[in-house]
């Protein structure tokens, strides 16, 4: 009779372990999943606008004052 409880014991023991590694384990993973799939936060609102107004922007910026100090040698 008492090895019968002792492997009882044995066996919920076992069991909770796997059960609890295994969680933790898959939380860790799936953690990283949602990281890696999660979007910035103005795409996720805007969509592709804030990426568009920005390469405007850019684009606006070099047509007006380049970059080149070459073009500045020239003026001189």
């Amino acid at each position: 009779m008492g090895s019968d409880g002792e492997e009882l014991i044995r066996y919920v023991t076992e069991t909770i372990v796997t059960r609890w590694n295994r969680d933790s384990k898959r939380e860790k993973d799936e953690e990283k999943e949602r990281v890696e799939q999660k979007e910035h936060w103005q795409t996720q609102w805007f969509g592709m606008i804030p990426l568009s107004i920005h390469l405007w922007r850019k684009n606006k910026k070099d047509m007006i004052a380049p970059k080149s100090t070459t073009f500045k040698k020239k003026l001189n």
